[in-house]
C-alpha cells in the first residue's frame, strides 16, 4: 500500500510539471496568472526594502509619524503589561 500511495504522489508532482510545462510553452498567461505573478509578488515583498535603501529612495518618516507610532506602541505595551500583572 505504500508504494502505491508513492507512486501516486509522484505521478501527481510530475504531471503537475508537465501542466505547468505546457502552459508555459502554449499558453503564457496561464502560467503568469499560476507560477510567474505569484513568485514576482513574493521576490518584490522580499526584496523592496533593501532595493530601496540602497538606491537612496527611503527618506525619514515625519517628525508627527514617529511620535505617533512611538506613543501607541507605548500605550499597547502598557495595557499589556497592567492586564498580565492584575
Amino acid at each position: 500500500m505504500s508504494d502505491l500511495s508513492t507512486v501516486i504522489e509522484v505521478a501527481g508532482a510530475l504531471s503537475a510539471a508537465g501542466g505547468l510545462g505546457y502552459a508555459k510553452a502554449h499558453s503564457p498567461r496561464v502560467f503568469w496568472s499560476l507560477v510567474g505573478a505569484p513568485v514576482a509578488r513574493v521576490r518584490f515583498t522580499l526584496t523592496y526594502r533593501a532595493t530601496m535603501d540602497v538606491c537612496g529612495l527611503t527618506v525619514q518618516p515625519s517628525r508627527l509619524r514617529a511620535f505617533m507610532v512611538r506613543n501607541v506602541a507605548r500605550q499597547e505595551v502598557q495595557r499589556r503589561g497592567s492586564w498580565n500583572c492584575g
